[in-house]
């Protein structure tokens, strides 16, 4: 393997543990992964560029924006309670407890 392989394996790994660590918001992540590959010139900044105009991307921030908007409306609230699921981390913890 190259030092470019290398280096981009390690930098995949490091934002998918972040993800999955989740205390770092998941566009910070992101854009950090690609900033630590455009810095050590693994891309270049044509490529960066390219990518944040890729047809993918622009939906899956669509879906993230529809994703918010449900939540904030309560709506994502009102289709969890009839299918089972807690409505907020109160009602989260008062099924652990047994309480609910």
């Amino acid at each position: 393997m190259t030092s470019e392989q290398i280096l981009t394996l390690l930098v995949l790994v490091g934002v998918v543990a972040a993800l999955v660590w989740d205390k770092v918001r998941a566009d910070v992540v992101a854009l950090t992964g690609a900033a630590a590959l455009l810095m050590t010139g693994v891309v270049r900044p044509v490529e960066v560029q390219a990518a944040f105009a890729s047809p993918a991307l622009i939906a899956l921030a669509s879906l993230f924006v529809i994703a918010y908007a449900l939540e904030a409306s309560g709506l994502l609230d009102r289709l969890r309670r009839p299918l089972g699921f807690p409505q907020q981390h109160a009602d989260r913890r008062a099924r652990c407890a047994g309480r609910a």
